[in-house]
């Protein structure tokens, strides 16, 4: 686990910025990450801890390991990559991901 814990931390430290300064974290680091904050969570870690471990703020990880909960329980997989023509775009549309991993 920790060479897991290690591995996202660099990528969570290597996520490219934005042309404003603002980190942008891709949706499999996302699925990657809610991932191990699922059994972090198992293990007795609060998100606080997990977000320490990893380099994140405590609000960024809440919103992901929140977002992934939603996702699952619907039947989805948590950021799963994005392809042209799948119902990712039907979702937007409808305005139900409003808040979602892009907001």
């Amino acid at each position: 686990m920790e060479s897991r814990r290690e591995e996202l931390k660099r990528r969570v430290q290597g996520a490219p910025k934005t042309p404003w300064g603002a980190l942008r974290y891709g949706d499999e680091l996302k699925r990657d990450v809610t991932e191990y904050g699922r059994e972090r969570q198992k293990e007795g870690a609060s998100i606080v801890e997990i977000a320490k471990e990893l380099g994140l703020s405590a609000e960024t990880l809440q919103k992901w390991m929140k977002w992934a909960k939603v996702l699952i329980a619907a039947g989805k997989v948590p950021f799963a990559p994005k392809r042209k023509g799948s119902g990712a775009d039907e979702v937007k549309a409808q305005g139900s991901v409003r808040g979602g991993p892009e907001n």
